[in-house]
């Protein structure tokens, strides 16, 4: 998310929940941001649940392309439904890598 957030990027949890609640900036950054964190936690989550049950452990570069892979796929189907208040999401993604 350091490119998304560019100079917001932070690592600490407090200061990453005001970022995620702040409504002020872009409608598309904001809803990259929320989006983005949202699928980390979710991966997150996924990988322990497997470990837990005996899965080998994914290494974290694959994780991070299973991020942005979700992500970019969620920005194209927003985009195939037509909604327009979405339209750029994909590209401002593309852009932020």
């Amino acid at each position: 998310m350091g490119g998304l957030l560019q100079s917001s990027f932070t690592s600490k949890w407090p200061e990453l929940l005001d970022l995620i609640m702040d409504n002020s900036g872009d409608f598309l950054t904001i809803f990259l941001t929320r989006y983005t964190l949202q699928a980390a936690i979710h991966s997150i989550w996924r990988e322990w649940n497997e470990r837990r049950h005996g899965a080998i452990a994914t290494p974290a570069r694959e994780l991070g392309k299973l991020l942005d892979r979700q992500v970019r796929n969620r920005c194209s189907s927003i985009q195939q439904l037509g909604d327009q208040k979405y339209a750029g999401s994909l590209f401002w993604w593309l852009t932020t890598r």
